[in-house]
C-alpha cells in the first residue's frame, strides 16, 4: 500500500523480530523505506543500565546487518520512555532518538474507524506531524485497514507525506518544477500567463 501510494515511512524494528524474520526486514529495506532501531526486545530503556541499553541497540543493529539491511541511525525508545541518561547513551552511540506527535493508540483494541478518526483529527497544518502506528501486534489488522483512508483523506486536505531525515525530522519532498508559457508574441505591457507544474506535492 505504501509503495503503491508513494508514501514514505520509517519502520522501527525490534531486533528479535528481525532475527526471526530477516526476509521481511529485507523486503522493507529493498522497497526503499528507512529502518530504525527499536531495541532487541522492546525494553523500557530507563530500566536498563548503560551497558544494557548499548547491548539492546547493538544486538538489533547486528540483526539488521545480518538480514542485509542498511539501518539508519534513528532509534525509537519503546513506550517513548526516555530521560537524560538514555538520551546521552543513545547520543554517545551515534543514535538520534525519535518520538511521535500523534499516537492513535492503535495497539489498544481501537477499531479501524477510531484509528482513522484519531489520526485525521490530530494532524494539523504548519506543525510537525509524526504519526505512530504499529504492525506485529494483536490489533494490527485494524491499523492496516485504516492506513489507506488516512492517506486518501489527508491528501484531499492538502497534506504531503515526508520521510524522516537523519535528525528524525520529517523532510518534505522537493519537487521538480516545469514552467510553460503561451508560444506567441506578446505586446509590451500585456499580461503573460505562466503555468508552473510540480512533479509531486510538497509543503
Amino acid at each position: 500500500l505504501l509503495e503503491r501510494e508513494r508514501v514514505p515511512a520509517t519502520f522501527f524494528m525490534i531486533g528479535s523480530h528481525v532475527a526471526a524474520h530477516p526476509d521481511l526486514a529485507r523486503m522493507v529495506d529493498r522497497a526503499g523505506f528507512a529502518i530504525g532501531n527499536h531495541t532487541w526486545a522492546h525494553q523500557d530503556l530507563r530500566s536498563l543500565s548503560d551497558t544494557g541499553i548499548r547491548q539492546a541497540l547493538r544486538a538489533t543493529h547486528r540483526a539488521l546487518i545480518r538480514a542485509g539491511v542498511r539501518p539508519s541511525r534513528l532509534a525509537r525508545p519503546p513506550y517513548g520512555a526516555i530521560d537524560d541518561r538514555v538520551r546521552r547513551v543513545l547520543g554517545d552511540m551515534g543514535y538520534t532518538p525519535v518520538l511521535w506527535t500523534i499516537d492513535p493508540r492503535d495497539w489498544d483494541g481501537a477499531t479501524t474507524a477510531q484509528i482513522e478518526q484519531r489520526v485525521i483529527a490530530a494532524v494539523g497544518a504548519h506543525r510537525t506531524n509524526i504519526v505512530l502506528q504499529h504492525d506485529g501486534v494483536a490489533n494490527s489488522p485494524a491499523t492496516l485497514r485504516a492506513v489507506g483512508d488516512e492517506i486518501r483523506v489527508l491528501r484531499q486536505r492538502g497534506y504531503c507525506f515526508a520521510a524522516l531525515d537523519a535528525q528524525g525530522r520529517p523532510t518534505p519532498p522537493v519537487p521538480v518544477a516545469a514552467a510553460s508559457t503561451a508560444q506567441h508574441r506578446v505586446a509590451e505591457g500585456s499580461r503573460v500567463r505562466i503555468t508552473v507544474r510540480l512533479d509531486r506535492p510538497t509543503s
